[in-house]
């Protein structure tokens, strides 16, 4: 702003310089105009070039725990809604209210277990963030080829395009989280210079 504010101050002083020119022209007092136009010009040019680095946008680097964690997020409700949707299907609801879900029958132990597959990723969006490096590197791959897995088996004879694009997107999405954490940063070595100083 401050830079606007003074090119606006040097354009109108400039601009008074060629009209005082144009009167000093009638007395034979060339010179004046080449001069100012050319600051002119440059000013323009000055300002431009001002204005593109100053829109220029700033490459942020992100934290790997802060992309592992946004991948669980991602992949969970992915997740949800693919199961969610299946809640449109009229064969998934006769199997529903029949008390089977893809061949296993509803009781204490299946909700137990779902209950246990659902809770070990939603961890894993604030565990990611917050576990011993090594712990949280080990999670993530283990966890990640895990859940992978079965994704792809639970995907084995489905016919419906959207539960086949979801799991697609959701395998992906865990292969994300095993690439991430597999080259998880390490720290670089102390140089020559810093053995010396300790």
């Amino acid at each position: 702003m401050q830079a606007i504010v003074e090119t606006s101050v040097l354009l109108h002083t400039q601009t008074a310089s060629i009209y005082r020119c144009r009167f000093a022209a009638e007395k034979r007092q060339s010179g004046c105009f080449g001069g100012n136009v050319e600051f002119v010009s440059r000013t323009v040019v000055s300002v431009s070039a001002r204005s593109a680095v100053g829109t220029s946008l700033v490459a942020s680097s992100v934290n790997v725990r802060i992309k592992i964690s946004a991948l669980w997020t991602s992949m969970l409700f992915v997740f949800a809604y693919v199961d969610l949707f299946s809640l449109y299907r009229s064969d998934f609801r006769a199997d529903v209210e029949a008390g089977e879900i893809g061949g296993f029958t509803v009781n204490q132990s299946f909700l137990f277990g779902t209950t246990v597959y659902i809770v070990i990723p939603s961890l894993m969006v604030f565990l990611a963030l917050v576990l011993p490096p090594r712990v949280a590197r080990l999670a993530n791959i283990v966890l990640g080829i895990v859940y992978a897995l079965t994704i792809i088996v639970g995907v084995i004879g489905e016919g419906n395009y959207y539960y086949i694009l979801g799991s697609v997107i959701e395998v992906a999405l865990l292969a994300a989280i095993v690439y991430y954490a597999w080259a998880w940063p390490r720290e670089s070595p102390p140089t020559s210079a810093t053995r010396i100083e300790t």
